[in-house]
C-alpha cells in the first residue's frame, strides 16, 4: 500500500464511530437454527388453514418451550380452535399467561408495563452487584472476601436471568 492508501486508512480509522460498552445479559434461547431471543419477533401471514396457528404453537411447544416465563396469546381463534388446547395446558407451569380473542390494546399495553417494571428491578439488582463487587475489589483482601463475593454474584446473578 503507497503512502496515499496509508494516509486513506489512517482517516478512515480515525472517523470510525465507537460502540459504547454495552451489558450483555444472559437470556435463555433456543439453539440454532431457531430465531434467537430477545428479539425474536416473528409475523405469519397466510390465508386460513395454511399452517400459522399450529407453527406457532410447534414453536413455543418445542424448541422455545423453556425460553418465557410468560405467554400472552392474541387470535381470534384461541378460544374455539383445539389447536390452542396444548398451549392453555403448558402456561400452567408460568409466571403468567394470557388468551385474547380481540385486539385488546389495555391489555398490551398492561403487559408490556408489567415487563418495562420488570427490566427496571433487573437493572437495579444488577448495578447493585456491580457495586458491590466493585467494592470487593477495591478493599484488595480477595482472599477474605473472594467468597463471599461468588455468594453475592451466584445469589444477584441469578436475578439477571432468566430462572430454569
Amino acid at each position: 500500500m503507497g503512502q496515499e492508501g496509508k494516509e486513506w486508512d489512517y482517516k478512515v480509522k480515525e472517523m470510525a464511530l465507537k460502540r459504547p460498552e454495552e451489558k450483555h445479559w444472559n437470556w435463555k434461547t433456543p439453539k440454532e437454527p431457531y430465531p434467537q431471543l430477545p428479539g425474536a419477533n416473528m409475523c405469519f401471514l397466510a390465508p386460513s388453514g395454511m399452517g400459522k396457528t399450529t407453527t406457532l404453537i410447534s414453536i413455543l411447544l418445542g424448541p422455545m418451550a423453556k425460553c418465557f416465563e410468560e405467554v400472552h396469546v392474541f387470535s381470534p381463534s384461541c378460544e374455539i380452535d383445539s389447536a390452542w388446547d396444548p398451549v392453555r395446558e403448558f402456561v400452567k407451569g408460568l409466571k403468567a399467561s394470557s388468551f385474547h380473542t380481540d385486539w385488546d390494546e389495555k391489555a398490551l399495553s398492561d403487559i408490556m408495563e408489567n415487563q418495562k417494571a420488570k427490566i427496571k428491578e433487573l437493572k437495579a439488582q444488577y448495578s447493585e452487584l456491580e457495586r458491590k463487587l466493585a467494592e470487593v475489589k477495591a478493599d484488595g483482601d480477595t482472599e477474605a472476601k473472594g467468597s463471599n463475593a461468588g455468594n453475592a454474584f451466584g445469589g444477584r446473578a441469578s436475578m439477571a436471568k432468566k430462572p430454569d
